[in-house]
């Protein structure tokens, strides 16, 4: 909600006029020859026309406003205040030597319960949310191109140079100014490759030192296409005047030298934009599936499609084993645990109490027979000897985790 105040001073300025009325209406009921003048507050001062003027001038001037606090003025311009002044006062009033402006408190009220409607438009949408972020009446690519023309309006032709290579005469005004449209319409990467094709960089011509080791080794000359399609060299500043930059700022052009001349494009600008970095999926999913999640041997009433790994085993230790046996492979520890917990459907669990399909079909048979899978049972009962197997393997599997889980942590602890 925006908080609005009125200009404490000019309230206290509207009370004393207001008491100061209601002082003189008592004053001129008891003598009618009484003239009423300002109060001290407002300062005293004679009724000559000098100073009907001055009060005049002090209560219309521009700085005498109506202010609310925030980026809203609600008040006329002192120019209507003069013009209506006369309006607004009393007849009698008129012939004293104060003039006392009134305004109306609805007519007030009035204009600030607008300027707060119009205020809260815009700070609120229309489900009476808090506006997030600011709005704008032209879309975005209309806005870009505002942008842009006011960047072209910044860097028109500036003024040309006056070298002993004769520019102006060479390069004409109107060509110039040719130069300059068509170079702003070009995009970023498009106007580097302008400048680039009309600097020619060659071996300096004379030494202004005595030193064999000169820090400057190479000349830049430069060209721009005249109006019959002829490269005309011109100066530097002459250059930058055509394209719309102070001759102080070459920034630009130093950038230009830097490229090789044996490269055919400028280095291409690197902000902006991200670089790809795809990486293989498919490595990183086979990996994974190496350490072997089960499909159903935990919580399989709640998560069917769920795999699960031991819980000795955590997305680090597969992290770290996976850079050892992959070292040009570069992906972050945050990819590697999407593809596990997002991609694979892969979670960390201690053994419960539920069993896999074959130790529950036995545990039911069990019951059913009192079966306990040992030597006698084996020979006849067939469920009985598949069980057997499946729990053989069960312990072997286990076995072989744990052993190939000292190795790795070994290896991490040799590093």
């Amino acid at each position: 909600m925006v908080s609005l105040a009125l200009n404490i001073q000019l309230k206290e300025k509207l009370d004393v006029i207001r008491r100061s009325k209601q002082i003189n209406n008592a004053k001129r009921n008891k003598d009618p020859d009484y003239v009423p003048g300002l109060s001290n507050e407002l300062g005293n001062r004679s009724g000559s026309e000098t100073n009907r003027s001055y009060e005049y001038s002090q209560i219309t001037s521009p700085s005498t406003k109506i202010h609310i606090v925030s980026n809203i003025m609600v008040a006329p311009p002192a120019t209507v205040i003069q013009e209506n002044v006369f309006d607004i006062m009393e007849p009698k009033e008129k012939e004293f030597n104060s003039i006392e402006v009134f305004i109306r408190e609805d007519i007030l009220q009035d204009i600030i319960d607008k300027s707060v409607e119009k205020a809260e438009s815009k700070l609120y949408t229309k489900t009476g949310k808090i506006r997030k972020r600011k709005i704008f009446e032209e879309p975005l690519v209309e806005r870009k191109k505002q942008k842009i023309e006011r960047y072209r309006r910044a860097h028109e032709v500036k003024k040309a140079c006056k070298c002993k290579l004769s520019c102006s005469q060479k390069i004409s005004y109107t060509r110039q100014k040719h130069i300059n449209e068509q170079y702003w319409l070009l995009p970023k990467q498009q106007q580097k490759q302008f400048v680039l094709e009309r600097v020619k960089q060659c071996k300096k011509g004379r030494s202004t030192t005595k030193n064999q080791t000169s820090p400057r080794v190479y000349s830049y000359k430069y060209y721009l296409t005249s109006e019959k399609a002829e490269e005309v060299r011109v100066c530097k500043i002459f250059l930058l005047a055509t394209l719309g930059y102070e001759k102080e700022n070459d920034r630009m052009l130093k950038n230009i030298r830097k490229t090789d001349p044996k490269c055919i494009a400028p280095k291409t600008d690197g902000r902006r934009r991200s670089c790809p970095r795809k990486v293989d999926r498919n490595t990183i999913i086979e990996h994974v599936n190496s350490f072997n999640p089960t499909i159903s041997h935990y919580r399989r009433e709640h998560a069917p499609n769920r795999k699960y790994l031991p819980s000795d085993i955590n997305i680090t230790l597969m992290y770290k084993d996976f850079k050892l046996k992959y070292p040009n492979t570069d992906f972050s520890y945050e990819l590697y645990r999407k593809i596990v917990t997002k991609d694979l459907n892969i979670s960390f669990a201690n053994l419960g109490n539920e069993e896999c399909w074959e130790c529950e079909e036995f545990a039911i048979h069990k019951k059913a027979t009192s079966h306990d899978a040992n030597v006698e049972n084996l020979a006849s009962c067939d469920l009985c000897k598949t069980w057997r197997i499946h729990k053989l393997k069960a312990i072997n599997a286990r076995k072989i985790i744990r052993k190939m889980l000292r190795k790795l942590n070994k290896m991490m602890r040799s590093l």
